[in-house]
């Protein structure tokens, strides 16, 4: 550890986690469910009389309870319970540690639960916890898996820097105050799925290393993922955003990383404006196959920020630009449009029978898939003059080779090929195709074909350059 790492304080020395664990902490590699339950039990029923009727009523239901784990005991039972509690709370905390170590006294909730700054090197189990009080696992370490499946908790949650180096499980949780995760790190999987934020949430600079599950979670407030990263397989399947949603300058895989990092937000909804500016898509395109995207979503349209080559197949690829640009094109932007139109044509030409990838290929060189203005004038220039030659060597007559004259004029009916549609041929070279061989024939039809494609293109890159934005 170095200097600048805070000190962490071992769980057992935690009047807290020990309240948690009041009839033994989880020391295999798997839950001792009969254990948890005890303990579960015990800890719903001490935080349970502090609890208004309503309050109960509605953390029974989150965390599918029966009633009476959280019921009120009448006043003997109360003092019973509390006396019982208290004794065996100092009993263990005296056991689990050294005899130098001083008893902290039992913890209260009006001053919140405080589990910052603390090693967790068992598993934590806190299956269907109720947490009434503020929780602060601020700068914590948890060095076994986390679980808070079905969990709830009544007021804000604090596991900002905290590290989690197995697996957290906050699946089905409920978080009816603000949850803030800024610059928490997950090592292995992290599961939100189903999860329901109340307020706003904050996961800020977290760093996900690896899968990380949001489906089916509901955000009824803003959430913010600005600056995470996601090293690997993320989901947002079918979540809901009901707030201001930011991903800005997140990044989505890691360079160089084994596997890939495949945003999935299919059947999301997006009630109010998302911002992905600046968030960068290392392995693949993310997919919102029967998403509902705001009409105010924001892309960055910057090839630095998308993959050229991604880890997905090129229909998924180019479904992904589709869908962004048609919300882009929504938004009256037409250079982003014609940037995500550009990555669909170019993904078009990677799948498909060899006829179809050709013409998508051929697009895509000739015109840069209608963007470009040098492409096209360069095609031209090269279907003047490439024939040039051997229209010279036919108009020489002299018999003693070509001279300067010649040149210019075989130049001169090369150019007239290729823009037809202008009418020079006829005006300056009507008797020359009544001599000529069907080799010059063909190659003048083909500049025809050429230059009339080639002038097409051009136009397409002139309207995309000074269309009217």
């Amino acid at each position: 550890m170095s200097e600048l790492e805070p000190k962490l304080t071992p769980a057992n020395e935690n009047p807290w986690y020990v309240l948690m664990t009041l009839y033994g902490e989880q020391e295999g590699e798997r839950v001792d469910v009969e254990l948890h339950e005890k303990n579960r039990k015990a800890w719903n029923a001490w935080v349970g009389r502090g609890m208004s009727v309503e309050e109960r009523a509605a953390a029974s239901k989150s965390s599918i309870l029966e009633a009476r784990e959280l019921g009120v005991p009448t006043s003997s039972q109360k003092f019973e319970m509390l006396e019982r509690v208290a004794d065996r709370h100092k009993a263990e905390m005296t056991r689990r540690n050294n005899d130098q170590f001083e008893y902290p006294g039992l913890p209260e909730l009006k001053h919140g639960i405080d589990l910052s700054a603390t090693a967790f090197d068992h598993i934590v189990s806190c299956s269907k916890f109720v947490f009434p009080a503020e929780v602060d696992f601020n700068l914590s370490a948890f060095r076994s898996d986390t679980i808070f499946f079905i969990a709830t908790f009544r007021e804000a949650v604090n596991c900002s820097e905290a590290t989690f180096f197995s697996g957290a499980d906050f699946g089905t949780v409920r978080f009816d105050g603000q949850a803030d995760f800024f610059a928490t790190i997950f090592t292995k999987g992290a599961e939100f799925r189903s999860a329901s934020f109340r307020k706003n949430t904050n996961f800020d600079k977290a760093l996900f290393k690896s899968d990380v599950d949001f489906g089916f979670t509901t955000f009824d407030a803003d959430a913010d993922f600005e600056m995470a990263s996601f090293s690997a397989g993320v989901e947002f399947n079918s979540a809901t955003f009901s707030g201001f949603v930011y991903f800005v300058d997140a990044k989505f895989g890691v360079a160089g990383a084994n596997g890939r990092c495949h945003p999935l937000f299919r059947e999301c909804q997006f009630e109010k404006p998302t911002s992905f500016r600046s968030a960068m898509f290392l392995d693949t395109y993310p997919d919102f196959s029967g998403a509902t995207l705001h009409d105010k979503t924001t892309f960055r349209a910057k090839a630095q920020y998308w993959p050229k080559h991604p880890k997905q197949s090129a229909e998924e690829a180019r479904e992904s630009c589709a869908v962004i640009r048609h919300n882009v094109g929504n938004q009256g932007l037409p250079e982003d449009e014609h940037f995500f139109f550009r990555r669909e044509m170019l993904f078009a030409g990677r799948y498909g029978p060899w006829p179809q990838r050709l013409t998508y290929q051929a697009f895509g060189w000739v015109s840069h898939y209608g963007a470009s203005i040098a492409r096209p004038v360069r095609a031209l220039v090269t279907t003047v003059i490439a024939p040039a030659g051997m229209f010279a060597a036919a108009l020489e007559k002299s018999g003693e080779g070509l001279n300067l004259a010649d040149c210019f004029s075989g130049l001169a009916l090369s150019f007239s090929n290729t823009f037809r549609l202008f009418g020079f041929q006829s005006l300056h070279f009507t008797g020359f195709y009544k001599d000529s061989d069907q080799i010059l024939d063909a190659v003048a039809g083909a500049q025809t074909i050429l230059g009339l494609v080639f002038l097409f293109f051009l136009g397409l890159g002139l309207r995309q350059r000074f269309r009217l934005r």
